[in-house]
């Protein structure tokens, strides 16, 4: 599969991150949502995409890096 840099770039500077993820890399359709709570402020993480047990989310509000942390380590704690 040959990648196509221009077209990564597109995706990428346009926040089309679906087409990037299933589109350009061939990964699969993922539709489920993935609500967390924490800091007692819910986070909705919005599917991408999902790849041989990966998953590929979007959080659309971007906290501080401490809150990021949090929310990756819970995040990959319940999704598997």
């Amino acid at each position: 599969m040959a990648i196509n840099k221009k077209q990564i770039k597109e995706f990428l500077e346009n926040h089309r991150f679906e087409d990037l993820f299933i589109e350009e890399l061939g990964w699969d359709e993922s539709k489920r949502a993935y609500p967390l709570d924490v800091n007692d402020t819910r986070y909705e993480l919005l599917p991408v995409a999902r790849k041989r047990g990966f998953v590929a989310l979007h959080c659309p509000s971007i906290p501080d890096a401490a809150t990021r942390a949090k929310i990756e380590n819970k995040a990959s704690k319940d999704i598997r």
